[in-house]
């Protein structure tokens, strides 16, 4: 079997998770690599080398997709390029941070049937896999903590873009887009860039707060859901999933009598790693040639609900 053609476009921190990925996928071989930092030349030596994206030779080069993993502000422009050749391709979260930018490339890309998926990379983690499998009934509330320490030296997009776009995919991944509702949105911003902010929603009438912030002093990737006699405490870091089962407290005379939860622990330290699903997904749709819907609803409904959120954080 031929091995698909991919060309990497971008070398920071992701693209080298992409380069490695890739490297170890047999189904696949990189045909060249754009990165304009020439301090990375050395990394990429046994490529073929771009500078920039207009240096291609569309006509002489075969590209069978391409990963974009370039800073956001440059998404639009070279997966607009891409689109129009015809060429699969992935992007890097978020699409874009543009309102205008996302309508025309998702129109673009429906309008010609073109291949284009999005990293929203948990909703390919198995412990969410396996939480989606479960089809948990009776969901009391959901509490979701996304906090990273601030980064000073790399240049990160709005919070909103950054992190809660990743807990809103795995929503609608595990719930769909049937009814939401904006309740309250608190929200702290420094100089002129949002670091720190609680939604408050609800998704088919299940209360949601999704907490994010880059002020921490720790890094936390925590999920908490309440249903009725079960409790499921999520720790994406460690990959655990701790299940609390029929626990209750009552009044004896005087007396607070507890019946301890039950609790089991389901651990998904062993599954495979969440990048590599995910490009396995996207190699797997460069070779039915055509938009998968699913995938594509889903990249809508989040960004059109990270841009409601940032319409009204802006009054």
């Amino acid at each position: 079997m031929e091995k698909l053609k991919i060309l990497l476009i971008g070398l920071g921190n992701m693209g080298k998770i992409h380069k490695r990925i890739l490297e170890n996928n047999f189904q696949v071989e990189i045909v060249g690599i754009v990165e304009k930092d020439k301090t990375k030349h050395k990394e990429v030596s046994k490529y073929k080398f771009y500078k920039d994206i207009s240096e291609i030779n569309f006509e002489e080069l075969i590209i069978d997709g391409a990963v974009v993993s370039t800073n956001t502000d440059s998404h639009y422009k070279i997966a607009k390029l891409l689109i129009e050749k015809n060429i699969p391709v992935f992007v890097e979260k978020p699409l874009t941070t543009s309102k205008k930018e996302f309508n025309k490339i998702t129109k673009l890309a429906k309008e010609n049937s073109s291949v284009l998926r999005c990293g929203l990379i948990e909703i390919y983690n198995p412990i969410f896999k396996y939480l989606k499998n479960l089809n948990i009934k009776n969901i009391y509330n959901i509490h979701i903590f996304r906090e990273s320490q601030k980064m000073k030296e790399r240049k990160l997009d709005n919070i909103l873009f950054d992190l809660t776009l990743h807990d809103f995919s795995v929503l609608v991944h595990l719930f769909g887009k049937k009814d939401i509702e904006i309740i309250s949105i608190n929200s702290r911003s420094d100089i002129k860039k949002i670091e720190c902010i609680d939604v408050s929603i609800k998704i088919n009438n299940i209360p949601i707060l999704i907490s994010t912030s880059r002020e921490s002093q720790n890094k936390i990737r925590n999920w908490k859901i309440l249903a009725k006699n079960k409790q499921y405490d999520v720790d994406l870091i460690n990959k655990n999933i701790e299940i609390f089962s029929s626990g209750s407290a009552s009044l004896e005379g005087d007396q607070l009598v507890k019946n301890r939860s039950s609790k089991s622990n389901v651990s998904f330290i062993n599954s495979e790693e969440t990048g590599k699903l995910q490009m396995e997904s996207f190699i797997n749709n460069i070779n039915s040639k055509k938009l998968d819907m699913n995938h594509f609803n889903l990249v809508v409904d989040t960004h059109e609900f990270i841009f409601n959120l940032m319409k009204k954080v802006n009054g």
